[in-house]
């Protein structure tokens, strides 16, 4: 078992714990005892133990091999193990000792940077179970708390004749638009309703298709978005959708953006074969080319419809 195995991170999940009276939060490799605050308890470092050379795999001697001299050292794989101290025991494929101890053995790979959640000796605890605070209890209750406002927010969104976004009433002289199959967020309730006049509430309306409504409906007709990204270039104003001629023009009211100069957005971890660019180049960009200025929402379009950009990416 190793950390990056552990499951994705979200609000109050263990893993995104932070202990109240922690001292330094820190990636340096943990030393043996120190106390170390990780799911709703205190666990004792143990062991840990470097990878030698001998026990490098190619990709580890790769990886090290991309950082500075001076910082090869510290990225390089290492094992702990940790000894469980207070509070619940939240993890895995943990040993139990033969005087009961309980010990948990993890491993870091070369050039991964763990967070680690170093806490003083002397600590806060709760009153209700004395584990570290705040505890699993007190979390489950903001959780029980968040869930119940959410679910009132989302019932309220579903009201005859009310707005599934800003949950205001549609006047007969708004635009909507109306999804025609049953709500994918409220079991029973009739496809939710938005404003399509108003800027943030067309976007949800586009948030709801392109998240819900498609993969659950893959051959219903788009109603509230479009498989491109709209472009307005620069040099002659002309806008230009990556979709072509499977377009829908439902982009959403023009942005005000007549003044920008072209270009295009660069995402770290974008979808899957880069940012779209426009299909042409107006040639506005003497160095490197027109990049095209976004029209609409600035947001990557969902996996699996990056072949209607006709391999402009």
């Amino acid at each position: 078992m190793t950390l990056m195995d552990l499951p994705p991170r979200h609000m109050w999940h263990p893993d995104r714990w932070t202990p109240t009276s922690q001292g330094d939060e820190t990636f340096a490799r943990p030393r043996v005892g120190q106390l170390i605050g990780w799911r709703y308890a205190t666990w004792r470092v143990a062991e840990v133990t470097v990878r030698s050379d001998a026990d490098l795999t190619d990709e580890d001697r790769k990886v090290i091999a991309g950082f500075k001299p001076d910082y090869q050292d510290q990225v390089r794989p290492y094992a702990i193990v940790l000894r469980h101290e207070r509070g619940p025991v939240l993890v895995e494929h943990t040993q139990r000792l033969h005087d009961g101890t309980v010990t948990v053995h993890l491993g870091v790979r070369a050039g991964r940077h763990h967070r680690w959640h170093m806490m003083d000796e002397r600590y806060a605890v709760c009153a209700c179970c004395n584990h570290p605070y705040p505890c699993q209890e007190f979390a489950q209750e903001r959780i029980a708390e968040a869930e119940g406002a959410r679910l009132s927010r989302l019932l309220d969104s579903h009201a005859p004749g009310v707005c599934a976004n800003c949950r205001e009433p549609i006047s007969s002289r708004q635009k909507t638009v109306s999804f025609p199959e049953p709500s994918l967020l409220v079991p029973g309730a009739p496809g939710p309703v938005y404003h399509f006049g108003r800027w943030s509430c067309r976007h949800a309306a586009g948030r709801y298709e392109l998240e819900h409504r498609l993969p659950a409906f893959p051959g219903v007709q788009r109603l509230a978005s479009c498989s491109g990204v709209m472009f307005r270039h620069e040099a002659d104003g002309r806008e230009e959708c990556t979709a072509a001629e499977l377009c829908t023009d439902l982009h959403g009211p023009k942005s005000g953006r007549d003044g920008m100069a072209c270009y295009t957005r660069t995402y770290v971890n974008g979808v899957r074969g880069g940012y779209p660019r426009p299909l042409s180049d107006c040639g506005y960009r003497k160095n490197g080319g027109c990049l095209g200025a976004e029209v609409g929402p600035t947001r990557p379009v969902p996996p699996g419809i990056a072949d209607l950009f006709g391999g402009q990416q």
